[in-house]
């Protein structure tokens, strides 16, 4: 599928120009608001996917969420895109763009899942456990799951840390299903 190649050269190329600019944490601040407006609205990105909708009324809107709340050079970039009729690209570019930007920044994803949600002590047990498996930053996705009843589990790239209490509940029944109980008499 070359979508996601596509979008990826895109946000290459908008890295690219950020690195030149030396605005890369401004560039990603504003990813990260095009993410999460795309997130929000699902009206927003069925527009995007519209050939109905005319290029110029794209522009319109996206200039009317955008202008004043990112930066020229994004919302430059969103307007070549909108040009050239690749503006429904803009999710997967933002996607692309921020992971560029973790990779450049040394920055791993973990993503923590809990049984409720996390003080400010257990965010930081948590993030210790990640930094002794990454040498680096340490970006945090935090999740609740009541069904892990306690602790955690982390995943980070191809490894994961279960410090739940249902893992722990688990490990126990398997050894006690596993040996035979005999009574010492």
């Amino acid at each position: 599928m070359a979508t996601p190649r596509v979008a990826h050269r895109y946000a290459k190329s908008l890295i690219s120009l950020a690195r030149d600019h030396s605005s890369v944490d401004e560039i990603q601040s504003d990813l990260q608001l095009i993410q999460q407006a795309l997130r929000e609205s699902k009206d927003l990105g069925l527009m995007l996917k519209s050939p109905v909708v005319l290029n110029d009324k794209k522009l319109r809107v996206l200039d009317g969420i955008f202008a004043g709340k990112i930066s020229e050079i994004s919302l430059s970039f969103i307007r070549i895109l909108v040009e050239k009729g690749r503006e429904a690209l803009l999710h997967g570019i933002a996607e692309s763009g921020l992971a560029l930007i973790r990779e450049l920044k040394n920055i791993q994803r973990a993503e923590v899942t809990t049984a409720v949600p996390m003080d400010d002590a257990t965010r930081e047990r948590v993030q210790a456990e990640a930094r002794k498996l990454h040498d680096g930053g340490i970006e945090l996705l935090e999740r609740v799951d009541e069904s892990i009843i306690g602790g955690f589990i982390l995943k980070m790239n191809d490894r994961m840390v279960d410090a739940s209490t249902r893992q722990q509940l688990q490990t126990l029944r398997r050894e006690l299903t596993e040996h035979d109980y005999e009574p010492e008499f």
